[in-house]
């Protein structure tokens, strides 16, 4: 009996393994880096950029890809290769993070809880449960305050470049 178990999961267990390490293609429309569209400078930098594109998102190299003719933007990215499990779901990075369609504001309310206390609300609000890490940013021209929505209009507003969140 436990030898006719055994031969019957065997196939299921090497199915699972090869199907973790198939090659695999995939093509990223407009792709987008930290919210922003990607672009090259000229055709010679064109598949640099599209190659470390791929690798950041875990794949070994670029298959193909295609430029928007006078935006030096690309249009597509196809990556393939080996996908190496690179995304951890348990933290995600908020870059310019916006409340309300406004830059997220450094304090909390009026003055207090800058810093951490913002932050902290902030990812709270994204369903996260703390806050790993977060960067100021200096000289905005506008903000918009998490506790009482109070906005900021003034060249010396200071708000958040980044906020990285953890589960």
């Amino acid at each position: 009996m436990r030898l006719w178990l055994c031969l019957l999961l065997s196939p299921q267990l090497l199915a699972y393994s090869s199907a973790r390490d198939a090659v695999v293609s995939r093509t990223y429309w407009m792709p987008r880096m930290f919210g922003e569209r990607l672009t090259y400078c000229d055709n010679e930098h064109a598949r640099t950029v599209a190659k470390k594109y791929c690798q950041q998102l875990g794949f070994n190299h670029q298959k193909r890809y295609k430029l928007e003719t006078n935006k030096l933007c690309f249009a597509w990215i196809e990556c393939t290769g080996v996908r190496k499990p690179t995304i951890d779901f348990t933290e995600q990075l908020f870059y310019r993070p916006r409340w309300h369609n406004y830059p997220l504001a450094w304090c909390y309310d009026t003055h207090h809880g800058c810093g951490a206390r913002a932050a902290q609300a902030y990812c709270r609000h994204q369903s996260f449960a703390r806050v790993k890490s977060y960067q100021a940013k200096k000289h905005l021209f506008i903000t918009q305050q998490i506790g009482d929505e109070h906005r900021c209009y003034d060249k010396d507003c200071t708000g958040f470049k980044y906020i990285i969140c953890q589960r």
